[in-house]
């Protein structure tokens, strides 16, 4: 099986699925898109793997309003784009309701939005130009502390939400570095064809394989005025820093990073750079960064464009060569990337020697390079030798480690997928120091019960067979 034409997806994406055309721009944009008619359904797909549909659709109309491009052929590029700028322009709709119904719930649950912060992509979306509008997956919410996430989501499941079978909630932690516990939780709710997602991050924000932010996002936050009141966004610096830290997430800069950089830069706010620089230094976060600031120098002559690109290079110093892509979806370029970052985060921000460092790169390259999904059935000899190279929490003493995703599964899902209408009797669980948690001996193997659910702890969602028979009921 043939992966995907990078530089077709490349010529695109840079050509016409990004912000700030000029009029130069648009005539090459004109041209790529004369190109890419004879793989139009291609292109389409292309764009809504990127998310940059809603982009690209208005970029095609700024073609034709230009008279570059011949309207029959702009009707056949919009016909073959209508089958994902519809549902991505009501998936966008749909979180615009959402956020009012989470500041309502957030409100009701006697949170102030200065303990919850929106994250990622609508704190970003709000700096695109009109008619610009940001495609989203999800909405992306912050809370400091374990105790408040607990409270939203609680509400949150009151008003119809759901966990995510797809997603499975996860812990982690670096008390010997002072870190309390962090993690993600993933709610669900469908609506008609469509699903209302919520993830959920608490703690700090975790960044590649044993990385986190070594900062609370009350100073990069600020408010932002809705119909139903003020919700907590991030600021200019706080949605640079971070878009570098999910980057790692998806191992590549994307084309939403470029936008998200120039919708920034030309919206007049300002920039600290020195702090944005100071973050991404501090945090291992430069080669990404580096790339994505020369990019935009190659491709704008917008004069705020090129400050912006000018001031993050200057601010960050980064590295002249790197490994980094631009637009490159590839499941071992993302795994090599992570692996050097979680090199230099315990080489350089933990202060690990050489040989810890190394192992935790390769501990790190063995977990990405997987592709993970929940089963209950026994590990092979490969699985079981990748199993015991895994760092291990100490889950009865509430002990989490920050290279170890420990992924909370739900019990119920366990027990659908190994298929037994039988639930092992619940036992007395030992309280954790966390309010809320405790830990269930069942047998040789644990359990973990979070605010009366219980859970399945996994660190590569293989469950043993003898295991799935004796999970409890919550």
């Amino acid at each position: 099986m043939t992966g995907p034409d990078v530089r077709f997806e490349r010529r695109i994406l840079d050509g016409f699925g990004r912000l700030l055309l000029s009029e130069h721009d648009l005539e090459a944009a004109a041209i790529a898109l004369e190109q890419a008619l004879p793989r139009m359904n291609e292109a389409s797909g292309i764009l809504s793997k990127h998310k940059v549909t809603t982009v690209a659709a208005q970029n095609v109309q700024l073609i034709v309003e230009r008279a570059r491009i011949a309207q029959e052929k702009a009707n056949l590029i919009n016909t073959l784009l209508e089958v994902q700028l519809v549902p991505a322009r009501a998936h966008r709709d749909l979180l615009e309701l959402q956020v009012e119904e989470v500041a309502k719930a957030t409100a009701d649950a006697g949170l102030a939005w200065a303990q919850v912060t929106i994250l990622k992509g609508f704190s970003n979306g709000r700096f695109y130009p009109s008619p610009y509008r940001r495609w989203m997956r999800d909405l992306d919410l912050f809370t400091e502390s374990w105790r408040d996430a607990h409270i939203l989501v609680e509400k949150l499941l009151e008003l119809g939400y759901s966990f995510d079978r797809a997603e499975s909630p996860w812990v982690k932690a670096d008390e010997i570095c002072g870190q309390a516990m962090y993690g993600q939780i993933f709610l669900v709710r469908p609506e008609g064809d469509d699903v209302a997602r919520v993830d959920v991050h608490f703690g700090t924000y975790s960044i590649g394989y044993s990385g986190y932010l070594r900062a609370g996002f009350r100073d990069l936050a600020a408010t932002m005025q809705l119909p139903s009141g003020e919700v907590g966004v991030l600021k200019p610096e706080g949605c640079l820093v971070l878009a570098q830290a999910h980057a790692l997430s998806d191992g590549y800069v994307a084309i939403k990073d470029v936008n998200d950089f120039v919708a920034i830069a030309a919206s007049g706010e300002r920039v600290d750079w020195e702090r944005v620089g100071r973050e991404l230094r501090k945090h291992e976060l430069r080669p990404q960064a580096g790339l994505l600031a020369r990019h935009c120098l190659r491709l704008y002559d917008d004069a705020a464009v090129r400050r912006a690109g000018e001031a993050l290079i200057k601010a960050i110093e980064p590295p002249r060569t790197t490994i980094w892509r631009t637009h490159d979806r590839s499941w071992r370029l993302r795994a090599l990337v992570n692996t050097s970052f979680a090199y230099r985060w315990e080489r350089r921000v933990k202060r690990a020697s050489h040989l810890h460092s190394s192992l935790t790169a390769v501990r790190c390259f063995l977990f990405y390079i997987r592709r993970l999904s929940l089963e209950v059935r026994k590990r092979t000899a490969l699985e079981r030798l990748l199993y015991r190279l895994m760092p291990k929490p100490s889950l009865r003493e509430w002990q989490l480690k920050p290279d170890a995703c420990t992924l909370l599964i739900d019990s119920e899902a366990v027990r659908s997928i190994a298929l037994s209408n039988s639930a092992a009797k619940c036992p007395a669980g030992v309280s954790s120091p966390i309010e809320g948690i405790e830990y269930l001996e069942v047998g040789p193997y644990g359990c973990v019960r979070m605010n009366g659910r219980t859970y399945v702890p996994t660190l590569d969602l293989i469950i043993e067979p003898d295991r799935a028979a004796k999970v409890p009921s919550d």
